[in-house]
């Protein structure tokens, strides 16, 4: 359960690809298209995303189970509260202190679940930074070798670029994000790998 990620990581790989291709423009050469989005999925993306999401979902278990423990909290609360103001509205008699009670631990848990929920968020979103860090550099320096072996001046981010309309058509020969993928998936275990947070 992948709750927080890629926030920033691909405006980054967008910057670097788009500074790498245009700082070298040249005529002649031909152009190639990859898809960095591609590089996060589960089945055919890159491993060494994956390996390292899987350990960030280890690593961050427990701070989403204790989170998910106070969502179930909550939904029994909101269900035992609406079972009395429905039996008050029958002019069923209810415990209202019992009832008072349960609707100020519901406020309460709610001020407590958003507050952790936030800090859980950032603390993850630093910890990605972190770990994938070494890896995207890991990839950009190895997607320049891979494109000066087969030629290729310019890489462009197409993923990002069709976002923001500034790709308008690509031909498929051009687009190398599976080939590139495969080639990187079968290199050698590089440095890039998750340090454990002091």
């Amino acid at each position: 359960m992948r709750k927080f990620y890629k926030i920033s990581i691909s405006l980054i790989l967008t910057a670097i690809f788009a500074v790498t291709a245009f700082a070298q423009v040249q005529t002649g050469n031909p152009v190639a298209v990859v898809d960095t989005q591609e590089f996060y999925r589960k089945q055919g993306g890159v491993t060494k995303i994956g390996t390292a999401y899987d350990k960030l979902e280890v690593e961050f278990k427990s701070k989403f189970a204790a989170l998910d423990a106070k969502v179930t909290k909550l939904e029994t609360l909101a269900k035992d509260i609406q079972t009395a103001k429905d039996s008050l509205s029958k002019g069923v008699k209810i415990d209202e202190k019992a009832a008072d009670a349960k609707l100020a631990e519901a406020q309460q848990l709610q001020i407590q679940y958003k507050r952790e929920q936030e800090d859980v968020k950032n603390l993850y979103q630093q910890r990605e930074g972190t770990v994938m860090e070494p890896i995207l550099t890991d990839i950009l320096k190895s997607l320049e070798v891979y494109a000066k072996q087969k030629g290729f001046l310019i890489v462009l981010n197409a993923g990002k670029m069709q976002e923001t309309g500034m790709l308008l058509f690509k031909k498929d020969s051009s687009d190398i994000t599976k080939e590139f993928i495969a080639y990187y998936n079968a290199r050698p275990a590089g440095s890039a790998m998750i340090s454990k947070p002091e």
